[in-house]
């Protein structure tokens, strides 16, 4: 036996505490809920993001699981046990009881692991030196929100399977994307996956149309490439969320439209935006 175990089986045990790994059941879950009388709302896109990490096999025993006091309330686990009874399916779940109730007060108060974190950790194929692949995980995550449709879903719901199956699988067009706008204000999200999608559908082209939009020297202002460009430095100071990540996308989505078509684009201004569809 590892010296580190034989010490924390010598060490003074914590009065009355308790815990056990056990195969969860959706009834067993279901039953842990009827304890959930002091806890936050809960999330129905958190619940989600669990259930999709089920369905997809990437739940696994973890340290992270469900927690009771002494007087038999729930105070940490609500959204793990919900995703169960939703999913209908057994799955391994830690479970601590004999709690102090003011346990819940210092639950999920320290920093989280990002998503990069969690693929660094588990080895994703891709996660690798010579490129921006944090940058590439971001834009991923973007990608996953396009085609769910924006406004129905947010980076914090998607669920890590998703995104790193987007990212496994335009591993090539994210490392051309994040070397092609390597650079700020270009090296954001959006632009990112937008140039990563253009390059999925077209390469050559999307070689040709990053490469000027990053340095739109000898371009007439009438150029797309020039008018993305602009409104990409003039628009800098947008800030975050998913409402600004589906603005930038749409500018590059109609800049990249003129383009393909050979038409010309005078600006890139909110009407121009707010008429883009989803792709």
């Amino acid at each position: 036996m590892s010296a580190w175990i034989n010490a924390i089986l010598s060490a003074q045990p914590f009065p009355g505490a308790c815990s056990r790994m056990v195969m969860c059941t959706p009834e067993l879950a279901a039953m842990m809920l009827e304890l959930n009388k002091r806890n936050r709302k809960l999330s129905e896109s958190v619940v989600g993001k669990y259930v999709a990490e089920i369905e997809f096999g990437e739940w696994y025993a973890s340290s992270a699981g469900v927690g009771v006091s002494e007087e038999g309330i729930l105070l940490d686990g609500q959204h793990r046990l919900a995703a169960v009874v939703k999913s209908e399916k057994t799955v391994p779940l830690l479970f601590v009881w004999n709690l102090p109730a003011m346990a819940q007060q210092k639950i999920d108060r320290q920093k989280k692991r990002s998503l990069f974190d969690v693929f660094t950790l588990s080895g994703v194929d891709g996660i690798a030196d010579g490129w921006n692949s944090r940058i590439g995980v971001q834009a991923a995550a973007v990608i996953c929100m396009h085609r769910r449709g924006f406004g129905t879903v947010t980076t914090g719901s998607l669920s890590d399977a998703e995104v790193k199956a987007c990212f496994v699988s335009m591993g090539a067009e994210l490392m051309f994307a994040t070397k092609k706008l390597c650079s700020n204000p270009f090296k954001s999200a959006p632009y990112v996956a937008a140039a990563a999608l253009m390059a999925g559908s077209d390469a050559e082209a999307a070689e040709k149309f990053w490469e000027k939009v990053v340095r739109p020297t000898e371009l007439s202002a009438d150029d797309a490439r020039y008018r993305l460009s602009r409104w990409i430095i003039e628009n800098t100071g947008l800030g975050g969320g998913g409402d600004v990540q589906k603005v930038r996308l749409s500018a590059c989505f109609y800049a990249i439209n003129k383009f393909l078509a050979g038409e010309k684009c005078f600006s890139i201004g909110k009407s121009e935006v707010l008429k883009m569809k989803k792709k």
